[in-house]
């Protein structure tokens, strides 16, 4: 289990970080529901294999996308995987692959599919904020606190 040393990078002042429910460490900012998704008119649900772009291996994501696919029996292989969510995006929107990402990640050019396509429903995560108490400043609590109001809307 990562410790809070870890995922704080000691360069940031804050960081915004996804974590599996009952991990929670920093400040609870939502919780929010993975979904699948795939480029608009793509139809890749409808191959034998999913192709599939995921963050690595150590993502809770990634092992809840294939633990819910194997519960279907839904063959699936990863096609694409990298630590940035821009370039598993990009694969994405190219209709190369199909990826599990929070909802409020998902851009109008993808297309959310379901149980409705065969998908299984993914659980939900919670994404959190966590403060480097050695750089800790008026300033910084100030963004913290806009932040914090920011994920209420």
């Amino acid at each position: 289990e990562p410790s809070f040393q870890l995922l704080q990078r000691q360069d940031l002042d804050l960081t915004i970080v996804t974590r599996e429910p009952g991990t929670e460490i920093g400040q609870l900012l939502r919780q929010e529901h993975l979904v699948w998704a795939q480029a608009r008119n793509a139809n890749l649900h409808e191959l034998e294999t999913l192709p599939l772009a995921m963050f690595n291996s150590q993502c809770f994501c990634r092992s809840w996308a294939s633990n819910g696919l194997d519960a279907l029996g839904r063959n699936f292989r990863i096609a694409y995987t990298s630590p940035s969510l821009s370039a598993i995006m990009a694969a994405v929107s190219a209709g190369l692959a199909i990826t599990a990402q929070l909802h409020s990640l998902i851009t109008p050019d993808l297309q959310i599919i379901g149980e409705a396509e065969g998908m299984p429903a993914l659980p939900s995560a919670s994404i959190v904020l966590l403060r480097n108490s050695n750089t800790q400043t008026q300033v910084t609590e100030t963004l913290a606190e806009q932040i914090v109001d920011g994920f209420r809307l």
